[in-house]
């Protein structure tokens, strides 16, 4: 009876091969992952802008409905404008200040109806290219009403004027999308989110 030989020195460099081919699949798996993870991030980051970018918008449009806004005055001036800091103050408001670009140089009062800018208080001029259409539309209500003047080639604020939401206040003095709980600073420095969480 013959016997049969049996070819071992091919067995290794076979598996070996098949490893290596395993290996190779393995790490364009990984590349693959990896690529939409990243692509996965600059998804939500875009979306965290936008859901940012509407959260304003709907701020801006509370706002341009009229919910919490002064009764608007257009026959007011700036010389006739009455200046409520110290009752604002009395009632336990905090006193805020906002600058920026394009001559944003704000003053407020933070309290329980919301966040009053307060009269001679100017505007970036102009907006961003990029400012959503309700911020567009609830500051050209400000400047049609009067609330809001050309003074000396600067937009400012002809009375106080209360709105309903930090951001809203802070979106139209900025001329872009903000975060007011961010952008406003009390005279130590702090934000109002920090002021917040004390």
């Amino acid at each position: 009876m013959a016997k049969t030989t049996r070819n071992t020195g091919a067995r290794p460099e076979a598996l070996l091969a098949t490893q290596q081919d395993h290996l190779d699949a393995l790490h364009e798996g990984l590349e693959n992952v990896r690529t939409r993870l990243e692509s996965l991030q600059d998804d939500l980051r875009s979306l965290l802008a936008h859901a940012a970018e509407l959260a304003t918008g709907q701020e801006a449009l509370r706002e341009q409905l009229g919910t919490r806004a002064s009764e608007p005055t257009p026959e007011r001036t700036p010389e006739s404008a009455p200046a409520p800091t110290v009752a604002a103050a009395a009632r336990g408001a905090r006193e805020v200040t906002l600058s920026g670009p394009r001559g944003a140089n704000a003053r407020g009062v933070f309290g329980k109806e919301g966040l009053t800018v307060l009269r001679g208080s100017e505007i970036a001029d102009p907006m961003v290219p990029s400012m959503p259409a309700p911020l567009r539309a609830l500051r050209q209500q400000l400047l049609d009403e009067r609330v809001v003047v050309r003074a000396r080639n600067r937009l400012t604020f002809a009375h106080d004027h209360v709105f309903s939401s930090p951001s809203a206040a802070a979106a139209v003095v900025m001329g872009r999308n903000a975060n007011g709980w961010r952008e406003w600073r009390d005279k130590r420095g702090r934000t109002l989110e920090d002021a917040k969480r004390r």
